[in-house]
């Protein structure tokens, strides 16, 4: 164990084979009061796993502030371990857990127990299969908690519906500042939806909804959440459908608009008309980044 005493930072990703090697690390966590960061990346790693993680967890010996389970099968029986955990802890700040089957009944423990932490920020879980069932139960936790900074729920097959349901709670939501909808199912409904709510948010500062669906309507809905907003810094409409009519919205807002400082647009359909009147836009404003 005497290895672990120095130790902050472990990285064990793709390197545990079995449940015996975790037992051995978690019980050597007890002993730890050094380790701040575990990263379990990658291992295959079960509900069983899990279980024994989160006991170490309850030990107040224990204060990590970074667990990274992604690419593992936690599953929503391990995501529920987890989750008892954090209605109690009061140490671990980021919590990873891309891709990692825990569907519609993981994302409803966690936003449950969220509703009671007060201490973890980032909260990532894309690709979970957790849809606009699992998106409700986190924007009905998102009226609750004030200490979320970053939700990352890419991939999701989250549609129009979804984005309703966060856009509702982000009206009483005043500390999230990053929004992760990338790669989910997206129209210009849902966008409407938010930007509404990006009119009157004053605590948002990037939005990502890089490969959805929105085109032109959709921009327009947020060129005109822009004119208004005083908080957003970057916006991410990567790979979606908005041709020379969205950007020429866009453009006409960022004229006005003094904080939005990186517009991604790539991969959209936007021809060489499009692109220079934007480029004419930037010309003369040096804080906007178009990529």
């Amino acid at each position: 164990m005497n290895e672990f005493q120095t130790c902050t930072e472990l990285n064990l990703s793709r390197k545990v084979a079995n449940n015996k090697a975790v037992v051995v690390i978690v019980n050597a966590l007890i002993y730890s009061t050094k380790i701040k960061t575990l990263d379990f990346h990658g291992n295959h790693l079960g509900y069983h796993e899990a279980y024994h993680l989160a006991n170490a967890l309850k030990n107040d010996k224990v204060t990590l502030t970074t667990l990274n389970l992604s690419n593992n099968s936690v599953g929503y029986q391990g995501t529920y371990y987890l989750a008892q955990i954090l209605e109690t802890n009061i140490t671990l700040k980021i919590l990873r857990l891309n891709r990692s089957s825990i569907g519609v009944a993981g994302a409803h423990f966690l936003a449950n127990a969220l509703k009671k932490n007060t201490n973890l920020t980032v909260l990532e879980i894309q690709q979970n299969k957790i849809d606009n069932d699992g998106t409700n139960y986190l924007a009905d936790m998102l009226k609750y908690n004030k200490t979320l900074i970053t939700l990352d729920l890419a991939q999701n097959h989250i549609t129009d519906e979804g984005a309703e349901y966060l856009a509702v709670a982000l009206r009483d939501n005043s500390t999230l500042k990053t929004l992760n909808l990338s790669n989910n199912r997206i129209q210009a409904k849902g966008i409407h939806s938010l930007a509404n709510t990006l009119e009157i948010n004053t605590s948002l500062t990037t939005l990502c909804f890089r490969c959805n669906r929105i085109d032109h309507e959709g921009a327009q809905y947020l060129a005109k959440a822009l004119c208004t907003n005083k908080t957003l810094t970057t916006l991410d409409l990567t790979n979606n459908n908005i041709d020379n009519e969205g950007a020429t919205y866009l453009a006409n807002a960022l004229e006005n608009n003094t904080t939005l400082s990186m517009l991604c647009l790539q991969s959209n359909p936007i021809d060489h008309e499009g692109t220079q009147y934007l480029a004419n836009i930037f010309k003369n404003n040096a804080r906007k980044i178009l990529y």
